[in-house]
This record gives structure tokens, sequence and C-alpha cells, in this order.
């Protein structure tokens, strides 16, 4: 028989005892609702909805999560069928309750101009055209929601009736499997920064915009945290605050700043609260609840008041990485749904955004937007801006055109999802993806006076981005050989004129180019080193009224000049193959012995390739005879002053001589006072 001590039966007797306690709630923070539910309901669909009745479900999958905004405490996603998201405007951890205040965004959750109302089926409208809020309520350890009965409704919206198309009764939603959070560690040193907005801060007060933070992990699980926070002169504050992998609370209550004037912190009024910050990355927190600093009355002659509030901002770890957005590039935009009041117009559900950074003037403008030119409608595109406090965030303004219907008459217009011109945000998320907020289009008519009409016409809903990736090409080489070829045109039989000749760049170190060889001659030292222009990656010139070779040297000499044989630089682009395009030049004679200059070839259809020309051998200038056998280069004449050149500028050779020997294969320019030969080395 086995013996039993003791101390086993008291264990057995505290073993019973905890498992008649209630279950420990295992909610303790919204994150611990987002997850993936199977939401069932019975629906009862009326005649009137009959048409309708591919918009309900009655079972279907349902995803809680993060708000893709940051501005909500969460967002539910394809609730009974929804096309939409229901953004969550609280979640009462005491309650047990999740509050919808505007179950219908602002316009059409379900498609099809369907929308949810109480179990009676009332115009959901109220006035003002806002919403009844609603309320959800989940058991807290297993994470069951449990919805009222509703009903969803066409809608009367001029005479503010509804006719119900579908009933819901025992609507639940119950966990099929949670998300999973990585919670990051925020322990470290914050600086918080207030946002930039008119009303972020108050105006006048005497506290600081900006504030630090030090916040301690106190477990191991990241979740829990002591905080210190230092705000101007005042001591530092010791506060307590948990985080969820999602959002970081700090609550207080009686909590003070300066404990003998009674300077704390407040909420509406009431000195408990909380303080909410969402995380954004790892190095970057943004406040979500306001931060209120008053001042309570101390005596009947002194009044306390507001000292300072943060509206918005957010807070950086020091020290921290926070990576930078590239906003340039093309956007592949997708919307979850459209609800369309003006069907006659086309609104794509996805299409491409092109953003573009102007340099002059530091700036981000869309030029592309839902298959339109708008940089075009609206004086160079519409603008985007990158938040000052949040590196993933950008703001795209609204009240601009994106479609012409009728010239100088209508066209439709970008609005915020109200109708109305707040910008709309761009968020980039942890996986690289973006969300657009939720935005609307209106069609603007110009009444006989210019002033504005709008009407809603389209609202897009659920907005996601993917950016293109885009592989910046490396910056195109310059210094090296090309072979030039081209139509010409002679105006003076005298002489010949290339179609085919080399053109050499010299690269001399910050971002000096030159030519040292054009049309077979030294241009280098004709000009005591002839210009070369390099403007940008793909775009150089060629310096406009230089000397570009010697026919007859001592009497004659060939200078270029643009098209239209004006003293303008003549312009060299980069094509998407890597050859050059060259604008067309004229070739000019100058006589040195009257000064006069007359026009001698027209090039035209200049192209250029990398590389030197198949031609070994380019006919030199008839002043002097050179050429090459057995690795030497002979020069006609006497011995006299010879330079060599190989083909990257460098000297081989510069003395009296009338032959240079030991020279290796190549191409080499020769050079005796101002006439030049190119040779080919075999």
């Amino acid at each position: 028989m086995k013996k039993i001590t003791l101390l086993q039966s008291a264990l057995a007797l505290i073993a019973a005892f905890m498992l008649a306690l209630p279950a420990r709630a295992q909610v303790a923070s919204a994150a611990d609702l987002f997850g993936t539910y199977k939401f069932t309901a019975d629906v009862n669909v009326t005649d009137a909805g009959q048409a309708l009745k591919d918009h309900f479900k009655s079972e279907c999958e349902v995803v809680i999560t993060k708000c893709s905004q940051n501005i909500y405490d969460g967002e539910i996603q394809g609730l009974a069928g929804a096309t939409a998201v229901q953004k969550i405007n609280d979640i009462d951890l005491t309650a047990n309750t999740i509050k919808i205040t505007n179950p219908n965004g602002n316009y059409d959750v379900w498609g099809g101009k369907v929308y949810m109302a109480n179990a009676e089926g009332a115009y959901p409208f109220e006035q003002g055209n806002t919403y009844s809020e609603i309320l959800y309520t989940f058991d807290p350890a297993t994470k069951t929601i449990t919805l009222p009965n509703f009903t969803l409704v066409t809608c009367d919206h001029a005479n503010s009736a509804a006719t119900i198309a579908a009933s819901f009764t025992n609507v639940k939603m119950t966990l099929v499997q949670s998300e999973n959070i990585d919670v990051t560690d925020l322990s470290g040193d914050w600086h918080f920064t207030a946002g930039k907005g008119t009303y972020d801060v108050m105006e006048g007060s005497t506290l600081p915009t900006e504030w630090d933070m030090t916040l301690t992990a106190t477990d191991d699980t990241k979740k829990a945290y002591s905080i210190s926070l230092t705000l101007g002169e005042f001591a530092p504050l010791a506060l307590t605050g948990s985080f969820d992998g999602v959002t970081l609370n700090i609550p207080f209550k009686e909590t003070y700043f300066d404990v003998e004037n009674k300077i704390g912190l407040v909420y509406y009024g009431g000195n408990q609260g909380n303080i909410s910050f969402s995380l954004a990355n790892e190095n970057l927190l943004t406040l979500t609840s306001g931060m209120y600093i008053a001042q309570d009355s101390i005596s009947p002659e002194v009044k306390g008041g507001t000292l300072q509030y943060y509206i918005a901002g957010s807070a950086k770890r020091q020290g921290g990485e926070t990576e930078k957005v590239t906003w340039e590039g093309t956007y592949k935009i997708k919307a979850g749904s459209i609800m369309k009041q003006l069907t006659e117009f086309d609104y794509p559900e996805e299409f491409d955004m092109v953003v573009t950074y102007n340099a002059d003037y530091d700036m981000y403008l869309i030029t592309n937007f839902m298959g339109n030119d708008v940089a075009a409608l609206n004086y160079g595109g519409i603008l985007l801006t990158p938040s000052a406090d949040d590196p993933n965030v950008a703001e795209i303004a609204t009240g601009k055109a994106v479609q012409t219907i009728t010239q100088g008459e209508k066209y439709l217009y970008l609005k915020d999802q109200n109708l109305q011109e707040f910008p709309l945000m761009l968020t980039r998320l942890s996986d690289g993806t973006y969300t657009i907020s939720d935005f609307s289009i209106s069609e603007m008519t110009y009444n006989a006076d210019r002033t504005q009409n709008h009407s809603f016409a389209a609202w897009y809903q659920t907005v996601t981005a993917t950016k293109e990736e885009t592989v910046k090409p490396e910056p195109f080489s310059w210094a090296q050989t090309f072979t030039v070829t081209a139509d010409v045109q002679s105006y003076n039989d005298a002489y010949t004129y290339p179609t085919t000749f080399e053109m050499t760049v010299k690269d001399w170190g910050s971002g000096i180019y030159t030519i040292i060889n054009f049309m077979g001659y030294d241009i280098y030292n004709l000009n005591g080193g002839a210009g070369f222009n390099v403007t940008s990656d793909t775009e150089a010139a060629i310096k406009a009224g230089a000397y570009i070779g010697i026919p007859e040297s001592g009497k004659a000499y060939y200078t270029i000049a643009d098209l239209n044989n004006q003293p303008n630089d003549i312009k060299v682009k980069v094509n998407e193959d890597g050859s050059l395009s060259i604008d067309n030049f004229c070739v000019n004679l100058y006589l040195l012995e009257n000064s006069t200059t007359t026009l001698a070839a027209f090039y035209t259809n200049v192209k250029a390739t990398v590389g030197p020309s198949s031609i070994e051998n380019i006919e030199a200038a008839p002043a002097l005879k050179a050429w090459s056998a057995n690795g030497t280069i002979y020069v006609a004449g006497e011995a006299q002053a010879v330079e060599v050149y190989d083909m990257s500028g460098r000297t081989v050779f510069s003395g009296m001589a009338s032959q240079v020997s030991g020279l290796n294969k190549g191409l080499y320019l020769v050079k005796v006072k101002n006439a030049v030969a190119k040779v080919a080395v075999k």
C-alpha cells in the first residue's frame, strides 16, 4: 500500500484548490487577440437582398491584426465577407470588449452599396454622417469573439432610409491560430520629438517639445519595462510599461514631475490614463495616444491648467540605425475594394504609381497615377513628402487632378477618404511592402465663374503597394576609345572627311575629361586640352569651336560647330544599348593666311560604339608621313623633334629621331610640330 505523506496531502489540496480557480485571463493586450478566426453566423437573406447575396458570408475566414496605418488599435479583415477592413477604435481589457466606432468605414465595407446596421436595420447614418458605435465581446480565456445581432442593409441616402438585405444572428468568431508576433527588446535610450503639425504641441508653452526616456526590460519576455522619463529641468520620472510586440503602454495615476506644484500627467482632465506608442520598427516608436501635462490648482488664487501636450510625434532609439527609404521608383498599386458611385469612368483596381526625385528642388513628385500622366495635369506632379518623424512614412498631397474628362471643364481629383484634402499616408511595412491610406476620387467641374464643384465618384479601400526592384546601372565609363560612324556631306572636295574614325576620351580625375583623339588627329594637343564636359552618367558635350584637325600644317585647320554652324557644344548621349548618339555637327576650314572660315563638311546620323575601330591605319595629315614595320615607327625626313603617344594619352617617346623602335603592338599617335598621324604597329 502506497504511503501518503502529510506534504503530499497538502500539495494535493493546493492543486485541487488551484483547479477550482477560474482560468486566468489570457488577453493582456490588444495584440493577444491578433490572429486568424473562423466566422460563423445564421444568415437570413431577404427578398430585397437576393441580388446581393454573394456579398454575404455565413462562414468565412477573418483576420484581426495590427492597423496598417498605425492609427487604430487594430483592424478586422473579411468580417462576414467584407471586402474592406473594419477599424478597431479600442480594446477594453477590463470589460473584454472591442469597440468599432465606424463599422462601415466612411462609405461601404461590404461593397455593392451594402452597409452594416443594428438588428432592426435602422439607417446607419446619424447626424453629421457618423455611425453609432458597436461593441464585440471576447472571452479572455478562449479569445472567442461574440458579435451582437446585426443586419446588412441597402441605403436610400437621399431619404435617410434603409432596406434590410440580410440578418445575422448567433454571430461568433472562433480563434483558429494566433498571430506569431516577434517581441523586440526596447531596452535602451530613446529621444522623443513632437510632430510638426499645427496643433501637435501647445503654442507658447515653456515646456520643451522634445524629451528623453530610458527603457529597461525587467523580465526575459521583454514585455515588462521600467522607464525613466526626463522632461526639461524636471527630475527623471520613474514609470513602468508593458509591451506586446506591437504597442508599448505606459499607465499613470497621480504621476507628477513636480509633486509640490502638482505638475503631472493627465488624460482628458483626469490624473489617470495611459501613454501608448506603436512600434514602427526596432528603432522607432510612434506616439498613438497623445500625452498631456497639466498643473492642478494649488490655491484659490493660483489656477491650474494645461502646460504642454504632444498630439503626435515619435521616439527614436539613440544609436540605432533607422533605414532610410528611397521613395523614388515604380509602385504596383492594388485596391482591396472599390466603391463606385459614378460608374461611367474606369477605376483601375491595379495600376502603377511612379515617384521621381527632382534634385534641383530636393522634392519627390508622383508623375504617373492610375495610368495617367499627372505631371502634365499638376505642373510637374503630385507632391510626396517624407515624414520628418517616421522614415517609413511619406505624405501624398491631395486635391490634385488624376484624369482629364473634358479638357478645361471636368476632371477626376484625388481626395482623402472623407472627400477632403488631407494628405494620404504611404507607409512602408516591416516586410518591405507598402500601404496607402484609403482615398476617394471626386468629379470636379469648373463652373462658369471658374469655381469648382466636386461630386463623389469612387472610394478606394485597403490599398496595398509593392515597389519594383530597380537595379541602378553602373555609371557609364566615358574614359575609353569609341568608334564613330556618320554620314558625311562634303562642301570642299580638296580634302577628305572620314565616315569612320576613333574618338578617345581621357579621365584626368576630379571630373575632368578631355578628348585626346578625334577624326585621326591629336585634338588634345591642338587645343591645349580640348574640353569634353560630362554633365551626368549618360550625357556629355564636345566643346564647340575646338580645332579637330590640320589638313595643311601651318596653313589650314579644321574646327567644329553645331548643326547650324553656330558656336554651341555638340551633345553626346548614352543609349540604352551602351552606344552613343552624337548631335549632327559641322566641320569648318579655317585658313590662317586670311583668317577666314568656310563650311567644309556636314556630319549627320552620328553614332559611336565602345571599342577601337577595325580600321588599323587611319589616313594621316598630309603634312606628316609616318609608317611602321617590325615594331618600329618611321617618320619621313631627317631627324626632328618627335612625340609618340599610346591611345591612353601616355607619352612613350619624346626626342629628336626619324624612327622609334621597341614598341608593343597597338595604335599610336605620332606628332611632329602641329602635324599628327595615327600609326598601327603590328
